[in-house]
């Protein structure tokens, strides 16, 4: 059985990180396990903000097209 939590979230995918806004609004759930260069993306794209502006599917593919990783 899954926990509360998930299930309310939809989160079907173990592991799981889930990052959230200070409000608790949800940002992005990241379900599955990843290695830290695919965690990379994410971890930078709500540390700056970035998420913010990336409304759409194309942006989103836009943004990880030109993501340039550092780990």
């Amino acid at each position: 059985a899954t926990h509360f939590f998930a299930d309310a979230l939809k989160l079907r995918g173990y592991p799981s990180l889930v990052f959230f806004e200070e409000d608790g609004k949800l940002i992005q759930a990241v379900p599955g396990y990843k290695t830290p260069q695919q965690l990379e993306i994410y971890l930078k794209m709500i540390a700056n903000d970035d998420y913010k502006q990336l409304t759409t599917m194309e942006a989103w593919q836009d943004y990880q097209d030109n993501f340039k990783g550092t780990f």
